[in-house]
């Protein structure tokens, strides 16, 4: 995909998440081919988690089982993909390392095909008579609604056209500065005292 216009994308995406220090969530949708191409080439070269089976840009992966043992970590580019199961913990976890300014690549199949797909995530809380083929979610149905109607969200469908990014505006009040304790205003220095002084009995 020499030429692909995806790392230019997700570059103005992190730098507008930056300006508001946000976070930011580009959702590829499409086969899982297409997505962790896409992914691949936006992450090439650059610190990232990536939550799956494998990796598609040859670096390590954190399987989604083992997603929680990323917390208390911190990245700019976490990669997850769902096109391996929507595990809402494993999901949870990973972005929890994003720090502000960072991107979230969730890599996802066709949105309108999404919530009818087994799960391989769910599969385990089946019984039976079940089948994997039934572990089909309703939970899957209210992301994917949350998601597409929500502008804060980039999607970038296959075959479709490159989306739009959001201008780099200033937030519309300016970043609260550390005093010389570092502590940013008098509520967090009343948390912080009372943090320590249950630390100290």
């Amino acid at each position: 995909m020499s030429g692909s216009p995806a790392p230019a994308l997700a570059g103005a995406l992190i730098d507008a998440a930056a300006t508001r220090h946000h976070r930011h969530l580009l959702l590829l949708c499409g086969t899982p081919g297409w997505c962790r191409d896409i992914a691949a080439e936006i992450v090439t070269g650059a610190p990232r988690l990536w939550i799956a089976t494998r990796a598609s840009d040859g670096g390590a992966a954190v399987p989604h089982a083992r997603a929680r043992t990323v917390l208390g970590g911190e990245t700019r580019l976490v990669v997850y993909d769902a096109h391996e199961g929507l595990d809402p913990d494993a999901l949870a976890a990973a972005t929890g390392t994003l720090r502000g300014g960072g991107l979230l690549l969730l890599l996802a199949p066709p949105l309108d095909a999404w919530a009818g797909r087994p799960d391989p995530t769910l599969a385990r809380f089946l019984s039976a008579p079940a089948t994997p083929a039934d572990a089909t979610g309703r939970f899957v149905t209210r992301f994917v609604a949350t998601l597409d109607g929500d502008p804060a969200v980039t999607v970038w469908r296959q075959g479709g056209p490159l989306p739009a990014t959001p201008a780099g505006t200033p937030p519309p009040h300016p970043a609260p500065r550390a005093g010389a304790d570092g502590c940013l205003g008098e509520d967090q220095r009343r948390a912080v005292a009372a943090v320590l002084a249950t630390a100290a009995d």
